[in-house]
């Protein structure tokens, strides 16, 4: 069962995401990459360590790239490990079967154990929302905290650079979206966006542009891991 913190990081989101999308006007303060050049690269040299471990050095050179999260790929392959608290609850395979010429239909076959129940289907729908057809299945939550997770919203279809984000402040502290650092994992270069509130971090996420899921995402609860889904495999 997906744990209790989680569904608070979720408020948070929504909180912090509608900030996002409305900009200045409602207090919310973006930062460009150029702006936080020195702090970005300071951030880097001293985060490094608790990245992906797959390098002990961070990778790219944190140029500003597009991502379209869901922007499947036909004959796409993705396969991820799932843990909480840090112990492993389950994989999945998440296989493209077709997509449709204008992109806006995706077929998917998937296939999946979590705590010991097993699982396959195969949905048909548009890549944001076909993951619907499998929420009868026990992968389901982790599928709308993770992968589906509402907190790419603020930087979808966005450019990611190193040092890009939005900081929030209201009565109970600030909020902020940033990408940090860059990093490696699955044997891919990512940029890391961290969620904080008040400096504690809530969420990260482990992003290649070229690929329409998070290659890594952590949640927190009071500044320790509670779910994290890690990227094991990926093919075309």
């Amino acid at each position: 069962m997906v744990s209790r913190p989680i569904t608070a990081a979720l408020i948070l989101l929504v909180v912090l995401a509608g900030c996002a999308g409305n900009g200045a006007d409602d207090g919310a303060t973006t930062t460009t990459a150029a702006e936080e050049t020195t702090t970005a690269e300071t951030t880097t040299a001293t985060t490094t360590a608790s990245g992906d471990g797959d390098s002990g050095d961070s990778s790219g050179d944190g140029t500003a790239t597009e991502w379209e999260p869901y922007d499947f790929r036909e004959g796409e392959y993705y396969e991820f490990e799932f843990r909480e608290q840090g112990s492993q609850v389950g994989t999945l395979a998440w296989e493209v079967v077709s997509v449709s010429d204008d992109g806006e239909t995706v077929t998917v076959h998937t296939t999946g154990t979590f705590e010991g129940q097993s699982f396959e289907t195969t949905a048909t729908g548009s890549p944001e929302t076909v993951y619907t057809n499998m929420l009868g299945t026990p992968a389901a939550p982790y599928l709308m905290v993770a992968l589906y997770s509402p907190f790419v919203t603020p930087f979808y279809g966005e450019q990611l650079a190193v040092g890009q984000g939005w900081s929030y402040t209201d009565s109970e502290g600030t909020k902020s979206y940033r990408v940090e650092r860059t990093d490696r994992i699955a044997g891919r270069d990512v940029f890391v966006i961290v969620l904080r509130e008040n400096d504690d971090p809530v969420w990260e996420a482990w992003v290649d542009p070229e690929l329409g899921f998070a290659a890594k995402s952590v949640i927190y609860d009071e500044g320790e891991v509670d779910v994290e889904v890690r990227l094991v495999e990926y093919r075309r």
